[in-house]
């Protein structure tokens, strides 16, 4: 999956994971560390869309560094 590519306003955690090739696992310890803002819809797990453009832009800088 491309972030460029792909655009909408909700993702589930399986699809953040595979835009930023991490595990799904990762993707809940960084919205349990509170790095990644997530809602709950029902019973599933939601991230904005503008948590997942300043996920992109956090890792740019850092590999940037």
């Amino acid at each position: 999956m491309n972030l460029d590519s792909f655009s909408k306003a909700y993702y589930r955690p399986d699809e953040v994971a595979d835009l930023f090739s991490i595990s799904r696992r990762t993707v809940y310890r960084l919205i349990n560390q509170r790095k990644l803002r997530a809602i709950k819809v029902g019973g599933s797990v939601r991230i904005p869309e503008e948590e997942v453009q300043r996920l992109k832009d956090r890792r740019k800088k850092s590999v940037n560094l």
